[in-house]
């Protein structure tokens, strides 16, 4: 819900902690490391962090999913 609806830099925090919780508890979630991508990748499209630190995370991240679930459409896109 946060990660979908609200497009502060308190929410994208809460976010990242969250998944990062999660992948800390399972490092095989492919779907933790996409919602981290998207959250990465949002980072920058709302100008919280600007591309070349946001978006080497993001597309890392997303790599990591794809290898974990090469099925998972939103790590694709």
């Amino acid at each position: 819900h946060v990660l979908r609806n609200q497009f502060t830099p308190e929410s994208f925090g809460r976010v990242l902690d969250l998944v990062d919780r999660a992948i800390a508890a399972d490092p095989r979630l492919a779907r933790a490391h996409m919602a981290r991508a998207v959250a990465y990748n949002n980072l920058s499209v709302y100008s919280i962090r600007p591309p070349h630190a946001a978006c080497p995370q993001a597309r890392a991240s997303a790599r990591t999913a794809l290898a974990l679930d090469p099925a998972l459409a939103e790590a694709w896109s």
